[in-house]
């Protein structure tokens, strides 16, 4: 499928530039962590959220993350993705989408007339079109499928949320991703995709009518507020663990009612509330424990620290204030770890405000969030204390005092007439004065001859930039 680049450039509506990098102030921000950051997919690892490069204004309402290419849906209508040659540009896909569904491989999207389309990968049939094992450039329909409201993917396999409450599947079936009661596979090692169980048409999901919503998983809530899934999700009940790994049919998550929205075993309450279920390694059930053990099973349990919340996904949480919350593993959320690796109690992910949306992509050891942020708290420099000696400089200000607070291992820099300088000791004082000291002392001196007026910035670990100020020593 061709695509039209869209430079990110002309929606920004202010600049602030150092040395060979180019960051936005924006009304909203795109901000990225992960092992597969745009430019280098493979070994990019950043320890906290880093503002996107190119930060852009636009409505966005739905935003999938994914190592090999991520997706944005507007209010329009219009689909982007970042372009293939150049992550710092959005490349137009297609309009007159209501939804859209994406595991990387391929996309799903949902057309107003209720009919459902796709393109990319078809190597287990999971675009629905009566064909396998080829890929699709240009997007193909969804046979025999109308009249869909939603559209969700799971492990191979795409789903599809009718009026009428049915839910259709079809793709991938060897581990119960069909919900009609068939698995496995005829040949092992499987050679051709046709060896295990696939479907290359919709078919209709077993004994399951009744259905309000459809999530990726899958899992679907039912007009009564009750959550059931199937395939093959860890920890499937009943508990504990002889149904770790595989339902073939739907089948109820125990303990949730007046459910309104559903992530990966993690629940938002009609109430606010939060509750999660399955194994808690690395505290990924936000109860304050640990249990090292992935195999143990636990019930759904409420969050008990969470409350006032709008949205979930994995690890996630929007409180109304537009607060982001994250709990597990950390390498996951964008949290700093301070020494810790694991956070079983939900901490908030600083220092992003008003968010409105998040995505994170989840795929063996690899981990990439997205998150659209309305704003951040500014960093300023406000005042420069005289130099008690050539080698100490002092700042007041706000907004990188927090930061350094926030990411004690991973301190400001500072930039002198925009040039970094490098083998810095940064402390914050007691009266909460940003203390830049270097060793040797003629690292700093040399930056600040006597009477020269110099250009002072500071940059956080996180990505934000502040005012330059200017300093005459």
């Amino acid at each position: 499928m061709t695509c039209s680049k869209i430079p990110l450039l002309f929606l920004i509506v202010s600049l602030s530039i150092l040395p060979s990098r180019l960051y936005a102030a924006t009304a909203d921000h795109l901000w990225l962590h992960g092992n597969c950051l745009p430019g280098n997919p493979q070994y990019d690892v950043s320890d906290v959220p880093l503002v996107a490069l190119d930060s852009f204004v636009d409505d966005w309402i739905k935003i999938i993350a994914g190592c090999s290419g991520s997706t944005f849906l507007r209010s329009d209508k219009k689909l982007f993705q970042f372009c293939p040659d150049n992550q710092d540009e959005l490349c137009f896909l297609m309009d007159n989408v209501d939804a859209v569904a994406s595991d990387g491989a391929y996309r799903l999207v949902l057309k107003p007339d209720g009919t459902v389309w796709g393109w990319g990968s078809n190597r287990e049939g999971q675009l629905g079109d009566g064909t396998y094992n080829n890929i699709r450039q240009e997007p193909v329909q969804a046979l025999g499928v109308t009249n869909v409201k939603q559209i969700a993917i799971g492990v191979g396999a795409s789903y599809a949320l009718k009026d009428d409450g049915t839910v259709w599947a079809w793709g991938r079936g060897e581990s119960g991703q069909l919900g009609d009661g068939q698995w496995g596979c005829t040949v092992f090692p499987p050679v051709d995709p046709a060896d295990c169980y696939i479907s290359v048409l919709p078919k209709q999901v077993t004994n399951l009518t009744d259905v309000k919503a459809l999530f990726d998983g899958p899992y679907v809530i039912k007009n009564d507020g009750t959550v059931w899934a199937w395939g093959p999700i860890p920890c499937i009940p009943p508990y504990p663990s002889d149904q770790c790994c595989m339902a073939t049919i739907p089948v109820q998550i125990e303990g949730l009612e007046d459910i309104v929205s559903v992530g990966d075993h993690v629940a938002l309450k009609a109430d606010g509330t939060v509750w999660t279920w399955g194994d808690n390694a690395y505290g990924r059930l936000g109860i304050g424990t640990i249990d090292p053990d992935e195999d143990h099973c636990y019930a759904a349990v409420m969050v008990p620290t969470l409350s006032n919340v709008t949205w979930v996904g994995r690890q996630f949480a929007i409180k109304a204030d537009g607060t982001l919350w994250g709990w597990g593993s950390h390498y996951g959320l964008g949290i700093p770890p301070n020494g810790a690796y694991a956070f079983p109690t939900p901490v908030q992910v600083k220092p992003l405000g008003n968010v409105k949306l998040a995505s994170i992509f989840s795929e063996g050891f690899t981990d990439y969030a997205m998150v659209l942020a309305g704003d951040y708290d500014p960093v300023t420099i406000t005042n420069v204390v005289p130099l008690s000696s050539p080698f100490r400089i002092k700042l007041k200000g706000t907004g990188f005092l927090s930061g350094l607070e926030v990411y004690p291992n991973t301190p400001p820099v500072l930039y002198v007439d925009r040039t970094a300088v490098d083998r810095l000791e940064v402390k914050l004082n007691r009266k909460g004065m940003l203390l830049f000291k270097s060793t040797p002392a003629s690292i700093l001196k040399n930056y600040f001859p006597k009477g020269v007026t110099k250009t002072i910035q500071i940059k956080n670990p996180d990505g934000r930039i502040s005012n330059e100020f200017q300093f005459t020593r």
